[in-house]
């Protein structure tokens, strides 16, 4: 009964570890009027339609371009970091982080992208909780939003 226990307790120690730097499940950002989007992949893939834009690596936190060049690297501590190794901004584990102007960038419960009150018209679907810092490294990356 002991052996039995120990193995259930190492077991749902390992099963509760997160390796990797970043998670997130498969989600689409889009603009107010769904016209532009960017699909993301579980697997780390971004796509507008069907072309690939990019990758995002759940296990280093490397963000790379369509022709696998690093354009950014997500750390543990939530620091967005340059391909030189500069700090571009920390975003919380909820998305969160501010802009160059001090303005806080959030996501609703309805996934809208939020700066301050106001919504500046991107919208995850779906909104998930766990995919919001994911969206938020995208939205800083891709769309300089926040600079």
């Amino acid at each position: 009964m002991k052996k039995i226990l120990v193995v259930l307790f190492v077991a749902s120690l390992l099963s509760s570890c997160n390796s990797g730097v970043l998670s997130f499940s498969a989600f689409e950002l889009k603009d107010g009027k769904g016209l532009f989007s960017i699909i993301v992949e579980s697997d780390g893939n971004l796509k507008v339609k069907d072309q690939k834009i990019g990758f995002i690596n759940k296990e280093d936190g490397t963000i790379k371009d369509k022709d696998d060049n690093i354009v950014a690297t997500f750390k543990p501590n939530g620091d967005l970091m340059d391909k030189d190794g500069n700090l571009l901004v920390n975003i919380s584990s909820n998305g969160e982080f501010k802009t160059g102007d001090g303005a806080m960038v959030s996501w609703s419960e309805e996934g809208d992208l939020m700066k301050g009150e106001e919504k500046p018209g991107l919208k995850i679907e779906p909104a998930d909780k766990n995919s919001f810092q994911v969206a938020s490294v995208i939205v800083y990356t891709y769309f300089g939003f926040g600079k």
